[in-house]
């Protein structure tokens, strides 16, 4: 099987919104993601963790705030790119809480 990352954007201000949210509506939005991955089962290999604050460090080593949408990701395996796109079909990320959200999908390759 391979390795697959999964890498989930939206907008930044999208971002802000969740976090600024209850936690009833946190564990609700948590849970959906839980029942996804329950769905995925075997295909998971971690659900990762959202992603914020990041940084931006250019050649030469100057640093500056990350403007990229990037707010998580998932590693998952499969016997291919087809498989993990059709068990991505019905992500949470893309149900409609948010139009600007994405999900990208990269293999990892062995070294």
């Amino acid at each position: 099987m391979k390795n697959y990352l999964v890498t989930y954007y939206a907008r930044l201000d999208a971002l802000t919104q969740m976090s600024d949210s209850t936690p009833e509506q946190r564990e609700e939005g948590m849970k959906m993601w839980t029942d996804w991955a329950a769905k995925a089962e075997g295909h998971v290999v971690n659900l990762g963790n959202p992603l914020a604050y990041g940084k931006r460090i250019a050649v030469g080593g100057d640093t500056s705030d990350s403007t990229k949408q990037l707010c998580g990701y998932s590693i998952m395996q499969g016997e291919n790119m087809d498989e993990i796109l059709k068990l991505l079909k019905d992500h949470p990320h893309n149900s409609g809480w948010e139009q600007s959200c994405e999900i990208e999908v990269h293999e990892m390759l062995e070294m």
